[in-house]
């Protein structure tokens, strides 16, 4: 399915050297039909995020349509999941070589293969709470993929509430 787009933003400040502010905005020319695979997600408040659905050991499903590891050629033709949980920043750091900011998350489990890869850069990063799902974070980058002893890193939706407000409200005035 291919869903025609009208306009992309980009964050302002996406630093492609450290890949903070990782997050783009795509206003579609029609709206999305729910189906199996298109349906909708909450944002959570800036509060409810940092109090409970960043916190260390989070369950998330991740979903995405990219590589199912670095060495493939081809792109998944079915829908890829993985369940991983939200990992500390500061335990993070310990297993990566760059370095994160406070706009990340970081999940895995290190010893598993069970990681986001190529392709699947901008897709979810859900949690369930309260039989409601959020959308915690985006796919933004790793060091490989599928790696045992590293971890994925997701632009952390709650840091940027404000400037997604702000280019929403932008949209309804067109």
């Amino acid at each position: 399915m291919t869903l025609p787009v009208k306009q992309s933003i980009a964050h302002p400040q996406y630093n492609p050297f450290t890949v903070d502010n990782d997050i783009a905005l795509l206003h579609l020319a029609t709206p999305a039909k729910f189906s199996t695979y298109i349906l909708p997600a909450c944002l959570p408040s800036q509060n409810l995020a940092e109090r409970m659905l960043h916190r260390n050991g989070t369950v998330t499903v991740v979903t995405g349509w990219g590589k199912d590891n670095e060495t493939s050629h081809r792109y998944s033709s079915t829908l890829n999941f993985i369940e991983i949980p939200i990992i500390d920043n500061k335990e993070c750091s310990r297993h990566m070589m760059n370095n994160l900011t406070q706009n990340m998350l970081c999940g895995g489990v290190l010893g598993q293969i069970k990681d986001a890869c190529e392709g699947d850069s901008g897709g979810p990063m859900m949690t369930l709470f309260h039989d409601t799902w959020f959308l915690i974070g985006l796919v933004s980058w790793g060091e490989g993929c599928g790696q045992k002893d590293k971890l994925g890193i997701y632009t952390k939706v709650s840091s940027y509430l404000d400037w997604i407000d702000s280019v929403r409200q932008g949209w309804d005035k067109v």
